[in-house]
């Protein structure tokens, strides 16, 4: 569910959601433009996740531009829950956010969180330690 990011360039946040868990990938904010004197970024409307805050299982941002983490921040404050990242996407968040909730996204590596199984994968992009994520979840038995 894309709770921002399509149809603008910005405020990339999409949520999966399996067995009541909800898996976060990329809080990016959107730099205003000359109409809206006095903002200083645009984020998500984090509502859903708000209401959601304890079924957040985790984080994962794809790379470091600011459309994909600057609004991180703001969102940990609403459904706080460890942020998964490259090396160079966590150490420019080691300033604004509190680094225990930092974990290592290692290219290969597969995690649990949750429901969810997760691997990075290394790709190219115009930013260092950019990756994709494959994200699988199985149902569990009621």
């Amino acid at each position: 569910m894309p709770l921002g990011g399509c149809g603008e360039f910005g405020r990339n946040l999409t949520v999966y959601e399996a067995d009541n868990a909800l898996l976060c990938v990329d809080c990016g904010g959107q730099i205003p433009d000359d109409e809206a004197p006095g903002v200083d970024l645009f984020i998500p409307d984090f509502t859903y996740l708000a209401a959601r805050a304890g079924d957040v299982v985790g984080w994962l941002l794809t790379h470091a531009h600011e459309d994909h983490i600057a609004a991180l921040p703001h969102a940990l404050a609403v459904a706080p829950a460890p942020v998964y990242a490259r090396p160079l996407t966590l150490a420019l968040l080691r300033d604004s956010i509190d680094a225990s909730q930092l974990r290592p996204l290692v290219p290969g590596a597969v995690r649990q969180l949750g429901p969810f199984t997760v691997e990075a994968l290394e790709v190219t992009h115009s930013i260092p330690d950019a990756c994709a994520v494959v994200i699988s979840a199985l149902a569990m038995a009621a």
